[in-house]
């Protein structure tokens, strides 16, 4: 009997602090702010991207004006993983990483509140989804997980070299 108390008991404890998914826009501060914070600075703090690269991600942001969509499910291992590697890359490269955009979606890849028109622009199929732009034409997305690397991938994206995400017809 006492087992079984003792099993029910810690189910209902860890429910109690179960993290809630993030589902709409939230503003980097918020989601720092949030539960979620103990994914997003474990893999922050565990991500060392290449320095020689960093510098040239620095120097591509510095020469066009990016604005950069992040889509991603606050329960997708990938997009926990991503997201994280993302923020360090801006940070280190010295892009004020509260300007990105964040939404989070739920299980079944929706963007709630959104017209048809934007639902066709942003094609959202896998996450996270990283879509970047300048001048508010799509310069290029990064799709659930790196062709070579994260931080050369999104290098190739913000210099508008070839780059097909794994997902790209």
């Amino acid at each position: 009997m006492n087992k079984i108390f003792l099993i029910i008991s810690f189910f209902a404890f860890s429910l109690g602090f179960s993290q809630e998914d993030i589902v709409g826009e939230i503003s980097l501060e918020d989601l720092k702010a949030s539960d979620h914070n103990i994914w997003l600075e474990r893999y922050y703090n565990a991500y060392q991207p290449e320095e020689d690269i960093i510098a040239q991600l620095a120097q591509a942001l510095k020469e066009k004006e990016f604005q950069i969509e992040v889509y991603f499910g606050s329960w997708c291992p990938d997009s926990r993983r991503e997201l994280p590697r993302l923020i360090k890359l801006l940070d280190e490269a010295g892009w004020d990483t509260n300007q990105i955009q964040i939404v989070g979606v739920d299980q079944s890849k929706k963007i709630e509140g959104i017209s048809k028109e934007e639902e066709n622009r942003i094609q959202l199929e896998m996450i996270p989804t990283f879509i970047f732009s300048t001048n508010e034409k799509e310069v290029n997305r990064f799709v659930e997980f790196a062709v070579e690397t994260i931080e050369k991938d999104i290098l190739l994206i913000l210099q508008n070299k070839a780059y097909k995400n794994p997902y790209a017809n």
